[in-house]
Order: structure tokens, then C-alpha cells, then sequence
């Protein structure tokens, strides 16, 4: 009954595992298939959250009274928050804090948060009488920090629990109204035919890459099978495997070029080219080959495609974040970077020293390369602004193999 999902992970109450004594804790692994009993007895009747690799439930272990319970899923460890009198509800949590409100003895409520790395308690609002307590929605985001409530009266609020900084209205107003679908899925219950309560989840987030292009920041996104192309500091390359549409994932997890992946997270822009923030990676035990496509100078980037920026002078599809190979004689050579050109003649409002470059830029070592070579060069096609402003080309290089 009542389940939250973030990521892989859906934690919901059971009777099942409690039978007179209240309620089990589930989580559930979207991945796997596997279910973990958090809490075999004890939980409230309130609704459990999940964030990040935690979850938080209301527990009534301590002779009825209720308290405040948290843990990593799948460590068997329990932080115990509160460990009575919390009358907890709303609840929400990531790795670095709770939130949660609360009835005090007259009925007056009050927003209440945890923090993991200080163990400290705190309130964000002055207690409030009982014309003024807040309905359930509440939310915790899981990358910013931010704590974001409604009141009964219908006033949106967010704060930064960071700094304390009181945020526009609107920023809680998005947040809450997009909160009950999140990362790739929706969960919600309802009275089955034969076992009481079910708990239902829908995938309804986008699934294609060449979709998300078309979405604007911010949009689930559930991609699977998507093949990794190429692996950077802090992200990498996922493509369709039918070589359709490619995009910048933004993640820590490790891959290899090859893996067949699933990525869940949302839309996001950054320098001009799309790209997932990853709130889960699942790199897959397949592996698939995406041979590069192969185009001249002038074709790397492309026109615009949904939100996707197209390149100055590009036209034709859109190809930024694709596997591309491209060739031609070295016309340039600076810090960290060449030049090629094919006899397209391209200029991109860049000089190297006082000289204007022409071709396309390739960012590589080019140690080994001297003026004149002829390159056939594989990499992600990409793009940069030049002084003025105009979105240029750029072939992003994986290692000194790719420049032959």
C-alpha cells in the first residue's frame, strides 16, 4: 500500500510481513525483480519514502508510540531518526537528510528535517495552529536539497536546506506537481481481485533517445539497451543500437565502450547539447558493436532537432552525440586539439595564434601528427561556441586509437 519509487527501487507497506501488528516494509528492485523485507512488524500506518539508496518508514516498535526509522537498502543497518512521540507524515528522504511534518498535543503542525551528516534535527517553520497544518504535499529533492511543501491554504514554499534560502514559489510548484511520477515510473495501489491492496507501477517515461530530444529539461527518461560508445570523466555516450540518435549521460557509474546499458534520470542541457542526468545506470553483461557513420566535414552536427541546437551552416539531421568517423589533412595544430579538412573549407570564427583555423576542430592529442597528415579520425560528434557566440563543430577522441 501506499508506494514511493525512485530509481530502481519502490518501497511500499505489506500486512503480509505483520499480519495484527501493523504493517511490513517492501522495497522492491525495478531491476532484479527482487523484493527485501526492510521491516517485518512494525510499521505505521503512514506512507514509507524512498531516495537515493535510502529508505525512511514510521515504526511503532517502541510500546505503540510512534518513531522515525531509515536505512540503505540492502545493508541490514537501521538509523533510527526518532525513536518516539514523532507523529510523523509526508515523509521523504535522500542520503543526506529527512523531512517529514508533524502534529504537536493541540493539533498545531510543524515541518521537521533530519540531517544524516550532522545527526542533527531541525524545523523549517514556526509551529503552526491547527488551521494551518500542511496536506501531504510534501517532497524532498533528491539532487538539489531542496525541501518544498504546500500548505492547506494553497501557498506553494521551497527551501534550501543548505543555505536556508527561501526559493520562488514556482520551483515547489513544479516540483510537487511532477513528484507522484519520478524517475521512469509511477506507483500507485488499488483493491485487487483476490489479495487485497496491489501495487501497481507504470513505465510511462520516455524510451527512445531521438524522443528525449524532443522533451524539454527536466522529463523522465527510461532508455534501455542502449549501447555505450564511448566513456569520459564524469559521463559517457549511450546510442540506439540502430545507430538513430545518441546523447551525453551524465553519471559516475563505471561502463565500458560496448555495454549494453539501462539509464533512467532526466532531460537536461548543458554546453549546448543534451544529455541525461542519471539517477540510475544498470550497465547489462551484453555487449554490442556500433560502427562509427561515416561523414564529410560539412555533414558533423547537422540542423536543430527538438531542443538539440544544430551547428552554424549545419543542415540535415541532427547527429551531436553520435559515433562518427570523419577524415581529412591536418590544416591546425594546437594545445589539445587539431585541425582536419576534408575540402569542405569550413571556418568556425576560431584563430590558432593569429592564423584563422579551417576545418574541423578534433580534440585529441596531436603529439604525433604534423601538418599536412592525413587523418581518418573516429569520435563523438559534438559541438563548442566559438568567440561569438556560434555553435561549431567538434569530434570529441576516446584515445590516441582513434586518430589514424
Amino acid at each position: 500500500m501506499e508506494p514511493d519509487v525512485y530509481g530502481a527501487s519502490v518501497v511500499y507497506r505489506d500486512r503480509r510481513y505483520a499480519g495484527t501488528l501493523g504493517y511490513g516494509v517492501v522495497a522492491y528492485d525495478l531491476v532484479s525483480g527482487s523484493k527485501t523485507v526492510l521491516n517485518p512488524t512494525w510499521s505505521a500506518d503512514n506512507r514509507p519514502a524512498v531516495g537515493e539508496s535510502r529508505a525512511v518508514w514510521c515504526d511503532r516498535r517502541w510500546n505503540g508510540s510512534f518513531g522515525i526509522v531509515s536505512t540503505v537498502i540492502g545493508s541490514g543497518v537501521e538509523d533510527v531518526i526518532v525513536q518516539s512521540g514523532a507523529s510523523a507524515w509526508g515523509l521523504d528522504v535522500n542520503d543526506r537528510w529527512v523531512m517529514w511534518y508533524r502534529f504537536g498535543p493541540n493539533g498545531e503542525t510543524s515541518i521537521n528535517t533530519f540531517s544524516f551528516a550532522t545527526s542533527s534535527h531541525g524545523a523549517l517553520e514556526p509551529t503552526r495552529d491547527s488551521g494551518g497544518y500542511y496536506d501531504v504535499s510534501t517532497h524532498l529533492d533528491h539532487t538539489s536539497d531542496r525541501v518544498m511543501y504546500r500548505t492547506m491554504a494553497g501557498a506553494y514554499v521551497a527551501i534550501d536546506l543548505a543555505s536556508g534560502l527561501v526559493l520562488p514559489s514556482t520551483v515547489a510548484e513544479y516540483e510537487l506537481s511532477s513528484h507522484a511520477f519520478y524517475n521512469g515510473c509511477s506507483v500507485w495501489d488499488e483493491i485487487g481481485p483476490q489479495t487485497g491492496w496491489d501495487v501497481h507501477i507504470s513505465n510511462a517515461a520516455i524510451t527512445t533517445i531521438g524522443a528525449a530530444k524532443f522533451q524539454q529539461d527536466g522529463i523522465a527518461v527510461s532508455h534501455t539497451s542502449k549501447v555505450v560508445t564511448a566513456v569520459f570523466q564524469g559521463c559517457f555516450y549511450a546510442e540506439e543500437p540502430d545507430r538513430s540518435s545518441a546523447v551525453r549521460v551524465v553519471s559516475n557509474t563505471p561502463v565500458q565502450v560496448g555495454q549494453n546499458v539501462r539509464i533512467q534520470g532526466r532531460t537536461n542541457t548543458a554546453a549546448d547539447e543534451r544529455e541525461v542526468l542519471a539517477d540510475l545506470v544498470s550497465p547489462g553483461d551484453a555487449t554490442a558493436q556500433v560502427l562509427p557513420l561515416g561523414m564529410s566535414n560539412r555533414v558533423v552536427g547537422g540542423g536543430p532537432r527538438g531542443y538539440q541546437s544544430g551547428v552554424a551552416g549545419g543542415a540535415g539531421l541532427n547527429n551531436i552525440g553520435l559515433l562518427v568517423s570523419v577524415w581529412g589533412r591536418v590544416t591546425q595544430i594546437g594545445g589539445g586539439y587539431l585541425y582536419i579538412n576534408d575540402g569542405c573549407d569550413l571556418g568556425d570564427g576560431t584563430l590558432t595564434g593569429s592564423q584563422e583555423n579551417v576545418g574541423i576542430r578534433v580534440i585529441c592529442d596531436p603529439a604525433d601528427h604534423d601538418t599536412g597528415d592525413y587523418l581518418v579520425v573516429t569520435g563523438i560528434s559534438s559541438c563548442f561556441r566559438n568567440p561569438s557566440g556560434g555553435i561549431q563543430r567538434r569530434i570529441l577522441t576516446r584515445g590516441a586509437g582513434d586518430v589514424r
